[in-house]
């Protein structure tokens, strides 16, 4: 079974915002902004979401993002790839 990722921390560093700001304007405390920031939860609060969705101006899609076992796996036998060619550079 798949997953859902959560692409918060991105998105608050691409728009340009602190997360400061997005826990005054959304109403959230930083513990909990940090967990989304850190795919720490387990149940999305979507009363939470609908906010920041406002604040930063973007679509749901833009935070949450389902990735299947097989995406999962692709992307770690990428990751252990490249990191056997560093290792063979040094």
């Amino acid at each position: 079974m798949g997953h859902i990722n959560i692409k918060l921390a991105d998105l608050i560093f691409e728009k340009g915002k602190s997360k400061n700001k997005v826990c005054y304007h959304c109403e959230v405390q930083r513990t909990q902004l940090n967990n989304y920031c850190n795919n720490k939860v387990s149940r999305v609060d979507l009363a939470l979401m609908a906010r920041v969705c406002e604040y930063l101006d973007c679509d749901i899609s833009a935070i949450l993002e389902y990735v299947s076992d097989e995406e999962d796996l692709n992307a770690k036998e990428t990751k252990e790839s490249e990191a056997a060619e560093e290792e063979k550079k040094d």
